[in-house]
């Protein structure tokens, strides 16, 4: 909105406004490592618990795995 509405965006000055004046890469790995963390918690929160189990396709593995490569080959020749 500074660019746009406003000449503020335009200046040095008026991008400090908001903050973007640096990346801030020294506190990324914050925002990298919670998501990790809630990921795998969530992840091992389900997997403990009976909310999820692994179940093997009727047909087998082979035949989805077979079906999906066939596909894949008719939608990347049709391109």
């Amino acid at each position: 909105m500074l660019l746009v509405v406003t000449r503020e965006g335009h200046s040095k000055e008026g991008l400090k406004t908001p903050g973007l004046h640096r990346l801030g890469l020294s506190v990324w790995w914050i925002a990298f490592g919670a998501t990790l963390v809630i990921t795998v918690a969530a992840s091992a929160i389900v997997w403990a618990t009976p909310l999820a189990s692994f179940v093997v396709p009727e047909g087998g593995v082979i035949n989805p795995l077979v079906g999906f490569l066939v596909q894949a080959i008719i939608l990347a020749c049709s391109f």
